[in-house]
């Protein structure tokens, strides 16, 4: 599906930023009901970060590439303490704006994500948090169709030998079969099994969910919460997933209707994608607001900035 560079930008953060916003939302009307019936319900009372996390990793991107020209270096993640849903899906979504950035050169994303970013992380995490990556940049280079996404990412040597080349091998085999979601789900991950990842089974779930129901936004990201493990790190992969494919017109202006104040208003949500694409092109100003993306232009990445 052939979109604009600046659709795709604006609508990976637009659609991440509105399943937040969905999520927060049912999160709270499911634990006023349950609350309500004398039950307790671990969910979140506080926002999850995906924004804020959007953000930082927007901006770290954009110092990154700018490295030679008298700025700081970017500082070594460190790996997550926990790697429970919520930690992971902020350590995502941080990483996702590299994914736009460098989304015309694999090489240097692999080396921002495994050398500058999770340097110290086991090598399955390493390899899972790129794959979400490639995944995100073959679809902005519209290289993947949901028949072949999962086959050119099990063409990358750094998923030989993970349990997740595996589990996607699965997948691929039961999309071809037209197997329901249910029975993805008994064969991709039984039940939780020791060494098995919970990031690594969610992106292959999320590639089933996108895969299988690519052109429709709200059906791909609402099949994911469903599942019993991890639902929304697979929500926010195959939420990704679409809003890149189908670019910003293709998230319902319902779901654009949930933002909430700690999700921030749809402009300043556009205008982090606008920045991105800015830097990307070259174009000197962080100020958002005086990028004619639209109508203009833009040159490989560095031929506008000033050479050291």
């Amino acid at each position: 599906m052939q979109q604009l560079l600046i659709d795709r930008f604006r609508g990976l953060f637009l659609g991440v930023a509105v399943l937040e916003a969905h999520c927060h939302r049912q999160g709270n009307s499911h634990r006023n009901s349950t609350l309500a019936e004398g039950q307790d319900l671990p969910l979140p009372s506080e926002p999850w970060r995906w924004c804020e996390a959007l953000a930082i990793g927007k901006s770290e991107v954009i110092v990154h590439s700018s490295q030679g020209q008298n700025e700081p270096p970017v500082p070594v993640l460190d790996p997550p303490s926990s790697e429970g849903d919520t930690e992971l899906a902020i350590l995502m979504a941080q990483i996702l704006p590299a994914a736009l950035f460098y989304h015309e050169n694999l090489p240097r994303l692999e080396e921002y994500i495994c050398v500058h970013r999770l340097r110290g992380a086991r090598p399955d995490l390493q390899a899972e948090i790129l794959g979400i990556g490639v995944a995100i940049a073959l679809l902005c280079k519209e290289q993947a169709s949901p028949q072949t996404l999962i086959p050119q990412l099990l063409a990358h040597d750094f998923l030989t030998g993970t349990n997740l080349h595996g589990q996607l091998q699965q997948v691929q085999t039961l999309l071809q079969k037209q197997s329901s979601l249910s029975v993805v789900c008994r064969e991709v991950n039984p039940e939780p099994a020791s060494g098995i990842s919970p990031l690594g089974t969610a992106l292959a779930m999320a590639c089933y969910c996108w895969s299988s129901t690519a052109d429709t936004f709200a059906l791909t990201v609402t099949r994911a919460l469903t599942l019993p493990q991890s639902p929304t790190i697979a929500a926010l992969i195959a939420g990704a997933l679409s809003s890149v494919f189908n670019g910003v017109h293709g998230i319902p202006l319902a779901w654009q209707g949930a933002f909430s104040t700690h999700s921030g208003s749809r402009a300043s949500i556009l205008a982090q994608a606008d920045q991105l694409l800015g830097a990307w092109s070259g174009y000197l100003s962080y100020e958002a607001s005086t990028l004619p993306l639209e109508k203009t232009a833009v040159s490989a990445p560095g031929v506008l900035r000033p050479r050291g």
